[in-house]
């Protein structure tokens, strides 16, 4: 086997073929084999590559009739013996200590396939240049040296470009993946790409140019040939891809558009001779699209585009439709000018396509808007007329306002009042997902996307902006140029949250007093402070309100910055987000945003809603939150001033005022262990009211936690004390509480000696006497038979306060090693292994783990059939067991075997 098998697919390229072929056999890493498949070539490429063949014996050539590019690849994919795998183009160049490179770092990091950068050459002018598409600088700037898969980095998926040549890959991976080329196809690489991306664990960017490509008149791609036709049915492989892999949802925003935008640059880039014909088959595609999940999904442009399409009779209408629109959308004519053309150009128009216009007038985007403000609705008809007043109140212009509702499947008249607002108003646009996401992340996002303008501010559904918000946030923005504004926020209408400067301002580990003196002698009614970065002021990473601000639109999706979906809290980890990212940031004193609470019973806010659900996603957020302080090295910085802000509200404000059972509560303070451990031992001598909560949920001592929370007159289960009238009903229960059998002769002297917290009867004879007793001392008698469940369900009916058996599993690892941490946190919290029956073997003596069970003591160990057992350590390596560290190994236990699975994070 040698180290790389190189694939060289060739069609009529002998002014290139030699330099191309050189650049391969000359690599100072020598172990390779290049795999010639010439394409039926009429020129004399051929020739020069069986002339290589017969110098060189790492040369193999194969002739075949002219079938295309993607075929050719195909069938060089089955001759590869190579460790490794990389594919060139004929009249292209690769760096001649590419490979070296490649080899070394893909083996060391154990990946399934390496991305790196490539540069244009004109061979016509001689210049080289960069592009966008080759670069990859937003994927660059956001996975930097790190490892990652497709799920890690979002929507910059569609960053990479999907070129072979720009990859290296693993042999087996691809063979494994079974991703094959588009046949007969000249756009044969994209179902390719997305195959193997779904598939790869483990991708890495190489922020280097290692590859040339040569653009010429003969090059494929810009002859603008008939076969540019293919990028119809290619767009539809795409996302076909993604259907198969269960991500369409997810991404079909950015599929529908990529869809139009692709096809119709092709049609662009088409030969004068081709475009009718192009056209006519781009129309059929577009019809079978026709319907409103499609139309509602693309952007302004797109969707105009797409109306030409379905609507111009032939393609010279398309042609005049679409330099209209080119008119329309020229940013160097004032709206003025563009209304003078659009008038003239609108009376020469037939009936057909008049009523293009008449009913689509959003799709021209001829109004320059200032701002785009998202608005995600959730059965908010009672006070979205407010909101809505808010926004045709603003100072700056309404007309200067786009405003994006997106409802997150209302079941009130709240999906019919957007969409008149809609039809009332051209600058607003409405969407409306599918399913409930239960919370404000995933509208806020599709908002986003969709938005114009270049500036972008977010208004909740029950929430008012004040009257000049948006004018002058604008204002301060674009004459400050920087990346976020801020104003203040009231829940009273008229005076500034007093939470909001006290944690922007001040240090949280101060006194009361101390944190408002400091405050009396900074703020005044013209104060502002501006940063360049948190570095300038670190105090400000504690500034809550996302929605007082407004935002540079380019920063955040250059930074891939996005709410999370479906959980609370998504607000703060989009704030922290922005605010670790941002290249200016200033905070002015001015009331911009009214918040009022809602806490009325059938209209709470999702953030009020206190389920047990709820406060684990709330810790989830928090634990996102974490591990972007950790990506950028800001973890002292969110411990001291964010960490102990969130972990204190969650106290006081969920769990000291929910009302769920024990259990659950337990679970909750199981989950919420490993970000009270990083706080208390960041700061240990803690002097608030809740110190001993947070010290004895970060010392896992749950029983005094629950003690502290439910007073002591709560009981542990061992000893709960449960009377029964028979002996089969107290052999009926598991586990085996303190019950005793009463006597029909003495029961009363013994209901008086013991002082029973329950008891249980079935329908015998004498049991009324004694729930008459029970019911005259204060003691719980309930009716059970064999469909009542465990004394636990039993217990939970009846709302019996205890503390259950402690045999939690607390999930956490060191918190300064990040992939650790985010290991843990994805794979633990993603499955569903019940906590109260969950061990972990491991043989680090220092993993801070409370059921934990050496592996040097497996052999002494009386396993338990109630329990799941979990293998898992710190090191990567492989001992002399056999155990592959790069894997969480589940184990599955009875008392006769042991059997060890691996399974990914």
């Amino acid at each position: 086997m040698v180290k790389v098998s190189v694939i060289m697919p060739v069609y009529n390229c002998g002014d290139f073929l030699n330099e191309s072929v050189e650049s391969i056999l000359n690599q100072t890493l020598s172990d390779l084999e290049l795999i010639c498949v010439d394409d039926g070539s009429t020129d004399n490429s051929l020739e020069i590559l069986k002339e290589y063949e017969s110098q060189d014996s790492r040369v193999k050539v194969f002739a075949l009739n002219h079938i295309g590019g993607g075929d050719a690849r195909n069938f060089a994919l089955k001759q590869v013996c190579g460790e490794y795998l990389y594919f060139i183009d004929a009249d292209d160049i690769l760096d001649l200590n590419a490979f070296e490179d490649f080899y070394s770092i893909a083996k060391s990091k154990n990946l399934d396939f390496l991305i790196f950068k490539a540069k244009k050459h004109d061979v016509k002018t001689g210049k080289y240049f960069e592009t966008d598409y080759y670069n990859m600088k937003n994927l660059s700037n956001f996975v930097k040296d790190e490892v990652f898969k497709f799920d890690d980095i979002g929507k910059l998926i569609f960053s990479i470009n999907v070129t072979p040549w720009c990859k290296f890959y693993n042999t087996q991976f691809i063979l494994n993946s079974d991703a094959k080329f588009r046949e007969n196809s000249k756009f044969h690489d994209n179902k390719f790409f997305w195959e193997i991306l779904f598939q790869a664990e483990r991708i890495f960017f190489l922020d280097k140019f290692y590859y040339t490509q040569n653009i010429h008149s003969d090059s494929l791609i810009e002859s603008g040939g008939k076969s540019h036709i293919d990028a119809i049915p290619v767009s539809n492989d795409t996302i076909d891809v993604f259907i198969k892999y269960n991500q369409f949802d997810k991404f079909k925003v950015n599929l529908f558009n990529s869809k139009v935008y692709h096809t119709i640059r092709r049609y662009d880039e088409i030969r004068s001779e081709f475009k009718e014909l192009y056209f006519t088959e781009l129309k059929k595609d577009f019809k079978l699209l026709k319907c409103s999940d499609f139309r509602n999904n693309l952007y302004s442009g797109n969707k105009f585009l797409f109306d030409c399409v379905l609507i111009a009779k032939n393609y010279e209408d398309f042609n005049n439709l679409k330099e209209f629109y080119e008119v329309l959308t020229n940013n160097h004519l004032s709206l003025g000018e563009k209304i003078e053309k659009y008038k003239e150009w609108y009376d020469c128009l037939d009936d057909d396509y008049k009523q293009l216009f008449f009913d689509n007038p959003k799709s021209m985007n001829i109004y320059n808007y200032l701002v785009s403000v998202i608005v995600p609705t959730y059965n908010s008809e009672s006070c979205i007329e407010n909101t809505f007043d808010s926004l045709l109140r603003q100072t700056i212009g309404f007309e200067k306002l786009e405003v994006i509702f997106v409802d997150d499947a209302s079941d009130d008249n709240t999906p019919q009042i957007i969409d008149e607002l809609a039809l009332k108003y051209e600058n607003v646009v409405s969407f409306h997902l599918d399913k409930n996401s239960g919370a404000g992340g995933k509208p806020r996002d599709v908002g986003m996307d969709y938005a114009t303008a270049d500036y972008l501010m977010f208004l909740d559904s029950d929430d008012l902006f004040f009257e000049d918000a948006c004018e002058f946030l604008h204002d301060e923005i674009t004459t400050e140029d920087i990346d976020i504004v801020s104003g203040t926020i009231t829940k009273d209408g008229e005076n500034v949250n007093p939470g909001f400067w006290e944690g922007t301002l001040t240090d949280p580990e101060d006194s009361y007093q101390v944190r408002s003196n400091k405050l009396k002698e900074i703020l005044t009614d013209d104060f502002s402070l501006k940063i360049n970065t948190i570095d300038d002021c670190e105090s400000v990473i504690g500034n809550f309100g996302f929605s007082s601000k407004i935002y540079r639109k380019s920063f955040l999706l250059n930074n891939n910055i996005y709410f999370p979906h479906s959980t609370v809290a998504e607000d703060s980890v989009f704030l922290l987000s922005a605010l670790l990212n941002a290249n200016g940031i200033k905070f002015i004193n001015k009331l911009v945003y009214y918040y009022p609470q809602r806490m009325e019973d059938g209209n709470e806010s999702i953030s009020y809603k206190i389920t047990k659900e709820s406060m684990i996603n709330r810790l989830n957020s928090y634990f996102k939150m974490f591990l972007i302080s950790l990506e950028k090295n800001k973890s002292r910085i969110f411990k001291k001033y964010l960490l102990f802000n969130k972990l204190n509200y969650f106290i006081n404000f969920h769990v000291l005022k929910c009302n769920l059972s024990i259990s659950d509560l337990l679970d909750v303070l199981v989950y919420s262990t490993p970000l009270f451990w990083a706080y208390v031992n960041y700061n240990p001598n803690l002097k608030i009211e809740t110190a001993s909560l947070f010290k004895y949920i970060a010392n896992k001592d749950y029983e005094n936690a629950l003690k502290e929370i439910h007073g002591d007159g709560i009981k542990n289960q061992k000893d709960i004390k449960v009377a029964v009238s028979d002996e089969f009903s107290k052999d009926s229960f598991v586990p085996k509480f303190n019950m005793f059998v009463l006597s029909w002769e003495s029961w009363a002297e013994q209901m008086g000696s013991e002082k029973p917290d329950l008891f249980l009867f079935k329908s015998h004879d004498g049991d009324e006497e004694i729930v008459n007793y029970c019911n005259d001392h204060n003691i719980k008698a309930v009716h059970w038979d064999e469909d009542s469940g465990n004394l636990n369900d039993i217990l939970d009916s009846i709302n019996f306060k205890y503390i259950p058996d402690l045999k939690h599993l607390v999930l956490f690892y060191r918190l300064n090693d990040l992939k650790e941490l985010n290991d843990i946190t994805n794979h633990f919290h993603s499955i569903n292994y019940p906590f109260k029956h969950l061990k972990m073997i491991t043989c680090e003596e220092n993993l801070f783990l409370s059921n934990t069970i050496l592996e040097s003591d497996l052999a002494n160990l009386d396993f338990d059939d109630n329990y799941y057992y979990c293998f898992a350590d710190l090191n990567f390596e492989f001992d002399e067991k056999g155990f592959d560290r790069d894997y969480k190994k589940c184990i599955d236990l009875n008392k006769d075997e042991i059997k060890v699975e691996n399974q990914s994070d």
